[in-house]
């Protein structure tokens, strides 16, 4: 929902919010899940609320969606006075009616919060309300910040229909007109999302005409992963420490793990035990797994030991530092984004997916069996995209996403060719096309205007 409108975007897990939640943050926002309340703020650690405190104390603005906005009431981060408790008669999904600021709109919910009442406006701090004048959204004050609760879900997709059917983006204008309320700005019109595919979902959406849907399941929310996936029209879900167990069922046909700037030590011990044995057996029984450098490491024997015939995975040597990288892939020489990388051994050991090579002849990929399943290892980042330039290095988006969904495919037996990304949105391209038809039509106009000049002369 943001990015759609520019706003940069960085994420955060928990224990790193307080390293996380800088000067420079405008806006923390803590979006819904599938936990209860409770449930999901014992993953909160006493310094991730305190850091949530003192921000907003001392200026910053939080903005809590649905679950998040229960999540800021006093018997938890404490951000705002009162216990906010259910809205009734809403427990189940839906997409109600709601009135903001005079317009009327439809938004997903589920078990949002009851706000209160209150008539929609800037003088009283309230964006919207139900058809029973029961609040939809409202800004408080805490310290020298702000607080915004929002009970609906304005950042809804698509991906949601399994339960009702939702367009993607029909609320990301009021989530991001409510998110400016909270910087101050009231006056900006937020124009509704426009869902312009761009040219690698088009491409994607017509090769999945040809073969069965995947759905693959990111471990952690990494937002470079999912838009990769994404991209070529994978359908795609997150999960997270203590939820992997119940989030990787049988309808999962990918697991990916992304990377991370935790250590491999340190990232480990955020899974439990159900993590760890029910990600061994997914793949034990058939599933399929895709590590992405940290989750590369994480699949060796010391961590998830989906790859038991193999030693530690240790750092490839003179790798350390962020850089663009040039690797020979199948597809020629190509350059991906790397930092840390995994030494995954040299392409001519059995067993190694020659996608690519580095400089020295070492893999840049692997793919193992473990008992009826496959794990496929990727030492480079195919996942970055430009926000990743903060490092110090050139990062254009999507440069290698075809390149990480490619090899994903080779964890199916598909090796069809796959087209690079392109940023192009179908009004930009509609755009050049009209552009080159006003052009085509002048010149004909011309030359009709020419000839029709030339036998009026000769008529003279």
């Amino acid at each position: 929902m943001f990015s759609s409108y520019s706003w940069t975007v960085k994420t955060t897990t928990f224990n790193q919010i307080a390293n996380d939640l800088t000067a420079d943050i405008n806006l923390y926002v803590q979006p819904g899940g599938n936990l209860d309340v409770g449930e999901m703020f014992s993953y909160f650690s006493s310094d991730d609320v305190n850091a949530l405190q003192n921000y907003v104390k001392n200026g910053g603005k939080f903005y809590g969606i649905c679950l998040g906005a229960f999540l800021a009431g006093r018997d938890y981060f404490g951000l705002y006075n009162e216990s906010v408790q259910e809205k009734v008669d809403f427990t189940i999904a839906k997409t109600p009616k709601f009135f903001v600021l005079n317009e009327s709109r439809e938004l997903f919910t589920e078990e949002p919060p009851e706000l209160g009442k209150g008539k929609p406006g800037v003088a009283n701090n309230i964006y919207g309300t139900f058809e029973d004048s029961s609040i939809l959204s409202k800004i408080v004050d805490f310290g020298k910040g702000k607080v915004g609760l929002m009970a609906a879900h304005p950042e809804a997709t698509s991906s949601w229909n399994k339960r009702v059917t939702v367009s993607d983006g029909q609320g990301y204008d009021v989530g991001i007109t409510f998110a400016n309320w909270l910087l101050g700005d009231y006056n900006t019109v937020v124009p509704r999302y426009n869902a312009g595919l761009s040219v690698g979902a088009k491409i994607g959406i017509a090769v999945a005409v040809l073969v069965a849907a995947v759905i693959i399941l990111a471990a952690l929310v990494d937002v470079a992963t999912i838009k990769m996936f994404s991209s070529y029209s994978w359908i795609t879900k997150t999960t997270t420490f203590n939820r992997i167990s119940v989030d990787l069922t049988g309808d999962i046909d990918l697991y990916v793990q992304p990377g991370g700037s935790l250590t491999v030590q340190q990232i480990f011990s955020k899974f439990s035990q159900n993590d760890t044995l029910m990600i061994r057996n997914y793949v034990q029984n058939g599933g399929k797994y895709y590590g992405i450098c940290l989750g590369a490491f994480l699949a060796g024997p010391d961590y998830f030991n989906i790859l038991p015939d193999m030693e530690t995975i240790l750092d490839k040597e003179g790798y350390i530092e962020a850089a663009i990288t040039e690797f020979t892939t199948t597809d020629g020489l190509r350059k991906i984004y790397t930092e840390e990388p995994p030494e995954l051994g040299k392409a001519s050991v059995n067993g190694i997916d020659v996608l690519g090579t580095f400089s020295d002849g070492s893999a840049m990929t692997l793919i193992k069996t473990f008992g009826k399943g496959k794990v496929g290892l990727m030492a480079p980042h195919p996942e970055a995209v430009s926000q990743w330039q903060s490092k110090g290095i050139q990062v254009s988006d999507g440069m290698a996403f075809d390149l990480g969904i490619k090899f994903a495919n080779h964890l199916f037996d598909d090796f069809s060719p796959v087209q690079k990304y392109n940023t192009l949105t179908t009004g930009a391209i509609i755009g050049i096309c009209l552009g080159c038809l006003a052009f085509v039509l002048l010149i004909v106009f011309f030359v009709v205007w020419r000839k029709r000049s030339d036998k009026m002369l000769l008529k003279t």
